[in-house]
C-alpha cells in the first residue's frame, strides 16, 4: 500500500495511480476533495482508500 498523505492532486494521481495500479493507495489526495476523488475513481482503475478515522 503506498500512502501519498494527500500530497497529489487529482491530476498527479491519475498519472502516479495509472502507474503503480496494482499496488492500491492510501489518501492519494486531500480527504476532503470530494470532487477530486470522485474524478480519481472514474479515471484510474485502481484501489483508493481514505483514512479511515477521519471524522
Amino acid at each position: 500500500m503506498i500512502d501519498p498523505n494527500g500530497a497529489w492532486n487529482w491530476k498527479e494521481a491519475v498519472v502516479k495511480l495509472t502507474a503503480i495500479r496494482d499496488a492500491g493507495v492510501e489518501d492519494p489526495i486531500l480527504r476532503n476533495d470530494f470532487e477530486g476523488l470522485r474524478t480519481l475513481r472514474h479515471a484510474v482503475n485502481c484501489d483508493i482508500d481514505v483514512e479511515s478515522d477521519w471524522p
